[in-house]
């Protein structure tokens, strides 16, 4: 089972790290989702996630804060209005 939880988790951080690029595809609910897979597989998974830059710059503030920052929501939406 804890590979099943692994391989979800690795296609769920590709699913979020190509929508890092494209803002057709939300980044963080994918992300959250790969945190909670690789928490379920692995500890060792797990603590590479949360060490990655994928991570850090795009999820770590909204775990720990359970918010955005009003930066991040404001590149957010400027990006998505000049699509």
């Amino acid at each position: 089972m804890k590979y099943i939880y692994i391989s979800l988790g690795l296609l769920f951080t590709a699913l979020g790290a190509i929508g890092v690029a494209l803002p057709v595809i939300p980044t963080t609910p994918f992300l959250l989702l790969a945190l909670a897979m690789f928490s379920r597989g692995s500890s060792r998974f797990q603590n590479w996630f949360t060490n990655t830059g994928l991570y850090k710059n795009n999820i770590e503030s909204f775990v720990q804060n359970r918010a955005m920052t009003l930066s991040k929501k404001i590149m957010i939406l400027s990006f998505a209005s000049i699509m």
